[in-house]
């Protein structure tokens, strides 16, 4: 749709007049016609930019995880349906906003050309009726004077002076003159001519109303430092502006010379200290030139390719030829009588090609298959056609109104365009099966994993007399035995008592003492060996029992080991096949955008020669 262009282009050239901005800001440049000059190619670019736009210079390509969630490029379904006749709903008549957008936009852009129209002819006619000044100052331009309006201004390359210019000194004659002069050599009537049909087109776009007002400021800087150099009085110059800035202006379209908007600051500007901005030279205007030309060239080329996942979506198709696999294995099996034989259903194939909203939509429609570009509404308004033309067609819309084309040869011409793309549809499912299978692959390994097991070995011998050693130590304890340990520590304990006591008062040398703390130690002794030498072969016997099972459990590690390797293999088969995919998914797109221009210059041939019909 036209209405859609226009906004992408607008939006790149507010993309493009960010970019220049922020360089002229970066650059510092004071110069107002080195500024102009930029801004000029910025205006010849926004102007440009729908035709710029066709020729795609950088292709950017969107990250997969994006792709996912972004329109889709193309895509590929197979249905299998079974006929049921059931009455049609009646379908309520739904609001084509697009068409009203259409509308209000030509309604409003009408308008503004024909005020510039408008405005064009009336300064046209004024210019005609002026009269040529023919005076030795004026020598080599094409200056006229009129009663009709009351300040200077230019049109075209004419300098159009009020009847009261008789009347001036020499100074603001001269200031006159020099000023309308540059704007004459500059083209800046043409340049703000082009600067309202800009806002008339895109007059939605803040871009053109601020792109216009910055032309003629900048305009009116650089012809009053032209000005200023001729008079060289910045005193004199700004009361010859004031005085000027009253007069009443009645060309509609010219370059006038004192507009009331723009004087204050222009008489500022004139009165201030600061002198007059360096001239610039003609390689810097190169250089300024280069880097806005190439900065329009790469915005207005630049397009998103998202690496989409079209293969995914075609998987689709060949999913019910994969459920088929599993009854082909049950065939080899006895079967049992067969049944009745049922009425086969029809099977009707469909293919869609389906991008997102890039120019008007279109549908060839060839019995139950569509190529098309356009909306799942789209496609049903492509087959309501279908019960009125017996043969194969074309549906697509141009400017709001659908048209139909049923020439054969252009039809078979069409569906050419979009052969390599079938094939590269068929590879893809092809791709998309072995992808499958790959799958299914893994998910079998994974169940191998889940239930790897290795076989127990007689363990519980080994537990049985952990367990008999443990009762036994138990009723040792509970059938008096640790009384015989008490007693024995209780005759120890006394003995040690008695030598501590006779030894009271007495001089012990190291080794006396070394003799009383080994019997002391003895006692301690005595005390926990029994518990621990029993308690040490249950420990044992219970290290050996872990220690079974710890190898067990290495066992089935290296199984789980060797699974997760095939895994991996897969993973990396899984991985090369969707790099295959996104590589055919990337040419099958670069295809469909390549068929979709050429299907489209057919349209443009078919409605020049009336071919093509408007849909009834």
């Amino acid at each position: 749709m036209i209405l859609a262009v226009l906004v992408e282009a607008a939006a790149r050239s507010l993309v493009l007049a960010l970019v220049v901005g922020l360089v002229l800001w970066l650059a510092r440049a004071r110069n107002a016609r080195l500024q102009t000059m930029a801004w000029t190619l910025v205006l010849a670019g926004a102007l440009l930019m729908p035709w710029l736009m066709r020729w795609r210079m950088i292709e950017i390509h969107a990250p997969r995880h994006l792709a996912a969630t972004a329109p889709v490029m193309m895509r590929t379904v197979r249905q299998s349906i079974v006929p049921v006749t059931a009455p049609t709903p009646p379908v309520a008549k739904q609001t084509n906003w697009r068409a009203i957008g259409a509308s209000v936009y030509a309604g409003v852009a009408a308008m503004l050309l024909l005020r510039v129209v408008t405005g064009l002819w009336l300064t046209f006619l004024l210019w005609r009726r002026a009269r040529r000044v023919r005076e030795p100052w004026a020598a080599g331009l094409d200056i006229r004077e009129s009663v009709a309006i009351g300040a200077p201004a230019t049109f075209g390359s004419s300098i159009l002076l009020p009847a009261e210019w008789r009347d001036w000194d020499e100074l603001k004659l001269r200031a006159v003159v020099a000023h309308e002069r540059a704007h004459v050599e500059w083209g800046d009537f043409y340049v703000q001519l082009l600067g309202r049909v800009h806002v008339a087109i895109f007059w939605f776009s803040p871009l053109g109303w601020w792109l216009e007002d910055r032309l003629i400021r900048l305009a009116e800087a650089a012809s009053d430092d032209a000005a200023l150099e001729a008079v060289a009085e910045r005193s004199s110059y700004a009361e010859i502006l004031l005085g000027l800035a009253g007069k009443l202006e009645q060309a509609p379209t010219a370059v006038a010379m004192a507009r009331p908007a723009t004087i204050s600051r222009r008489v500022e500007r004139a009165l201030s200290s600061t002198g007059l901005p360096t001239k610039a030279g003609w390689r810097r205007y190169a250089q300024v030139a280069a880097a806005v030309v190439c900065g329009a060239a790469i915005i207005a080329g630049c397009t998103t390719r998202a690496q989409t996942g079209i293969a995914m979506l075609q998987a689709q198709a060949p999913a019910a030829e994969a459920h088929a696999a599993p009854a082909a294995e049950l065939s080899e099996k006895p079967a049992s009588p067969a049944p009745p034989e049922r009425p086969q259903q029809e099977t009707r194939h469909t293919w869609w090609w389906q991008t997102g909203k890039q120019g008007d939509p279109y549908a060839i429609v060839s019995g139950d298959s569509l190529n098309m570009s356009g909306s799942s509404e789209d496609a049903e308004r492509a087959r309501s056609f279908r019960s009125k033309i017996a043969g194969e067609y074309i549906w697509f819309e141009h400017e709001g109104k659908q048209y139909l084309i049923t020439d054969r040869a252009t039809v078979e011409r069409a569906k050419e365009l979009f052969r390599p793309q079938e094939e590269l549809g068929r590879q893809q499912a092809l791709l998309g099966e072995r992808q499958a299978r790959l799958g299914e692959e893994q998910a079998l390994l994974g169940e191998k994993q889940a239930k790897a097991s290795v076989k127990m070995p007689a363990l519980d011998d080994r537990l049985r007399a952990v367990n008999a050693q443990m009762q036994e130590l138990e009723k040792r304890l509970r059938d008096g035995k640790l009384g015989e340990l008490a007693e024995d520590r209780t005759k120890l304990l006394t003995k040690l008592e008695e030598e501590l006591r006779t030894a009271k008062g007495a001089q012990f040398t190291e080794e006396q003492l070394a003799e009383l703390q080994a019997k002391a130690a003895e006692v301690q002794a005595r005390l926990s060996e029994d518990l621990e030498s029993r308690l040490a072969e249950v420990q044992n016997r219970m290290a050996e029992v872990q220690s079974a099972l710890g190898e067990l459990q290495s066992r089935v590690g290296e199984q789980q080991s060797k699974l997760g390797e095939e895994q991996s293999l897969l993973g990396e088969q899984q991985s090369r096949l969707g790099e295959e995919q996104s590589k055919l998914g990337e040419e099958q797109s670069r295809l469909a955008e390549k068929a979709s221009r050429e299907l489209r210059r057919i349209f443009e041939e078919c409605l020049k020669n009336g071919m093509a019909r408007a849909a009834q």
